[in-house]
């Protein structure tokens, strides 16, 4: 039988930006049998903590951020953490009026995401 396991992703200073954690292979959160039911799970505990999470502690810049830059990434980028300068990625904090749906567009453009879905067989 199949299992999902939705694991929580370790990450660690490394006096440049936070990268993923060599000896840390996650955090085991919970186990679905069903694929869609992990993702979905994985996807709630994305967007609760990027509502919680200063991103700008995981880089210097969009580019350590984000995995690209070009306009459509920008807007959704002013739209939840207002303007931000290039390098100026110091305190960012999600503004209180962003919509669930606008974070879920931002995830798939992270560098480092934070839940990972992991099959696993018995």
């Amino acid at each position: 039988m199949k299992y999902y396991i939705v694991q929580e992703i370790g990450y660690e200073y490394n006096d440049e930006v936070y990268n993923p954690a060599n000896d840390y292979a996650g955090k085991p959160v919970k186990v679905f049998k069903d694929e869609n039911s992990a993702e979905q799970h994985a996807l709630e505990l994305s967007i609760n903590n990027l509502r919680r999470l200063n991103i700008g502690e995981f880089g210097y810049g969009k580019s350590d951020i984000f995995k690209r830059n070009g306009k459509p990434l920008d807007n959704l980028i002013t739209k939840i953490y207002g303007n931000v300068e290039e390098d100026s990625f110091d305190d960012l904090k999600v503004q209180k009026d962003v919509s669930d749906e606008d974070l879920k567009s931002l995830i798939p453009y992270l560098r480092n995401p934070l839940y990972e879905v992991v099959e696993c067989e018995d």
